[in-house]
């Protein structure tokens, strides 16, 4: 139950999609992360640079390793966007909303 001084809940939803960056089945680093509100307004859209891409897995993820060298931006400031989107009050919904926490390595208050 919402205390008098509670904000209400925001809900967000987070994909993350990912690369091979090795041959084996868990070879994998995130490479694009999209964060939308709960009317469907993006929040975040942003691919990332991965250094070791193996493969880029385009026929899943859309994206290619030309984009990603060209547009990619570094894991560590792409988390730090991710992560100013979460707050106390921030209900994350969507499919593997675990999977996707752990891959961006954020924690919900």
């Amino acid at each position: 139950m919402q205390g008098a001084g509670d904000s209400p809940p925001v809900f967000l939803s987070m994909d993350v999609e990912a690369v091979a960056t090795g041959p084996g089945h868990n070879d994998r680093e995130p490479c694009w992360v999209a964060v939308v509100n709960e009317r469907g307004d993006e929040l975040l859209n942003l691919k990332i640079k991965v250094e070791n891409c193996f493969s880029a897995l385009t026929s899943i993820t859309g994206v290619t390793k030309e984009e990603l060298d060209e547009a990619g931006l570094p894991f560590s400031e792409v988390q730090r966007q991710v992560k100013d989107c979460m707050g106390p009050n921030v209900v994350l919904v969507g499919q593997r909303v675990q999977g996707d926490i752990d891959w961006m390595q954020v924690t919900l208050i």
